[in-house]
């Protein structure tokens, strides 16, 4: 005997029951999907809506195929057991579990099980469903349809999107710009960005200070001697000012023979003429390290003929000069050449 043939139409009931209940399933599964997918691209700011959508109808109707599948479809021992619910005292469980058993007592169990059974009005057979199915759908429904609803509004410039918010609430550190200046006095002039403004704790551009024709550079106002600079992690507003002093027209009266007297009355020794009073040692002493702008500097390494560093050779020639300015004489044509070759190789 087919135990499915003896109550079809029982069988057929709790199907629709599983079609419904896989529904219902396969709808929270769908509106949790399509709400994920509603906030992403709502968050992303990127168009979502019709995709939002699309994957609320295909995870539905998967979900749904699988949930009755594998959840709910009612097998010949679950529908004899709800029936036996309706009063038939395990009868149709007893008649499924004996189907294949041709004995006397198995053949009049189930015409006895059928009698039952044909009394049972179908109407006594009850639609169950899950509240806590029923309470998840209408959560998720909301959660879905609103969360859609708010992306639809977002791709129409109607509200913000997730990521303007966020920007809204947490804004970005504000940018801190610093001025870093340099200045020519005069003589001279900067090559290079004299204004430069730069976000706080950032690096400074190349600058070199040129002096103009019959100057020279002396040093910037922090003391640094070098005239190519380059500062580094700035950390306020600075003003470097470029110094330079006037070498004069270089030219002498006298034929540069004879004894000199400098001064201090001290007698000068033999010479040429070309350099009288001039010291023999160059200074080691160098401009102190820039501490403006609360940054570093570094000075810039270049040599004369790839041995030699032009700062020791200058800063010969520098102090030469300077010595004859301070003693109100004016620095010779070949010593004034020097210093202008100086200039012109680092340039």
């Amino acid at each position: 005997m087919d135990v499915k043939k003896l109550f079809d139409k029982y069988y057929s009931k709790l199907e629709k029951e599983a079609y419904v209940r896989a529904l219902f399933s396969g709808l929270v599964v769908g509106f949790v999907v399509n709400f994920i997918v509603a906030f992403v691209f709502w968050f992303l700011d990127a168009e979502g809506l019709w995709w939002s959508i699309g994957s609320f109808f295909v995870s539905t109707a998967s979900a749904s195929v699988l949930f009755f599948r594998y959840k709910y479809k009612p097998t010949d021992k679950q529908v004899a057991a709800r029936l036996d619910r309706l009063g038939l005292q395990e009868r149709m469980i007893t008649m499924n579990e004996l189907i294949d058993d041709d004995s006397v007592m198995a053949l009049k169990q189930r015409e006895d099980a059928k009698l039952k059974l044909n009394a049972i009005d179908l109407s006594l057979l009850k639609f169950v469903f899950s509240k806590a199915i029923i309470i998840a759908l209408c959560i998720v429904g909301v959660m879905g349809i609103g969360m859609t609803t708010v992306t639809g509004l977002s791709d129409a410039g109607v509200i913000s999107s997730g990521k303007d918010v966020i920007d809204q609430i947490i804004p970005d550190d504000p940018v801190v710009l610093v001025t870093l200046s340099y200045v020519a006095d005069e003589g001279g002039m900067i090559e290079g960005d004299e204004v430069q403004t730069l976000e706080l704790g950032s690096d400074g551009t190349d600058v070199i200070a040129v002096a103009e024709d019959g100057w020279m550079f002396v040093e910037w106002s922090d003391g640094v001697t070098d005239p190519y600079r380059c500062d580094y992690h700035v950390e306020e507003d600075t003003e470097f000012i470029a110094t330079f002093a006037q070498i004069g027209d270089g030219e002498g009266d006298g034929d540069g023979e004879g004894e000199g007297e400098g001064e201090s009355g001290q007698e000068g020794q033999p010479g040429s003429g070309d350099q009288p009073g001039k010291s023999d040692e160059p200074s080691d002493k160098d401009g102190p390290p820039n501490n403006g702008a609360n940054g570093s500097y570094t000075e810039n390494n270049m040599v004369l003929d790839g041995d030699t560093y032009y700062r020791d050779v200058f800063e010969e020639y520098y102090n030469q000069a300077m010595e004859y300015l301070a003693n109100g004489e004016d620095i010779p044509a070949e010593l004034r050449t020097l210093i202008q070759t100086y200039f012109d190789v680092i340039l």
